[in-house]
């Protein structure tokens, strides 16, 4: 595997998660207040309970974006040490791409959750 494509595959997903993960941010924050008086409102507001999985899939979402961009940190130096051995290059992408795909889907439950208490 090239060294090349390694390095800028594990560049372009940190900066791809990083950058989606601001605007995911930043619209859920802008909507909290819609998630606290939801879930202040108690069990009778209607949409209490699907305001109370909006925090904990907003933080399973942080935690695997931070891992998943971490891992891209991590490994971007070692993009040499790698290349000259396709099974553990292979092995890097798919735990890497599979962490982001696995991101992907987190952000979309997360706004699906988010379009809901709208």
């Amino acid at each position: 595997m090239v060294s090349t494509a390694l390095f800028y595959t594990l560049s372009t997903i940190a900066q791809t998660l990083a950058g989606v993960l601001a605007i995911l941010l930043a619209v859920v924050l802008y909507s909290f207040t819609r998630v606290t008086d939801a879930i202040h409102g108690g069990p009778e507001h209607p949409h209490h309970e699907r305001a109370k999985r909006v925090r904990p899939q907003l933080r399973w979402a942080v935690r695997l974006s931070l891992i998943d961009i971490g891992l891209c940190f991590v490994v971007l130096p070692l993009t040499p040490v790698l290349a000259p051995c396709a099974a553990l290059a292979v092995g890097t992408f798919v735990v890497i791409i599979g962490g982001g795909i696995w991101c992907l889907f987190l952000y979309w439950r997360l706004m699906a959750s988010m379009v809901e208490l709208l």
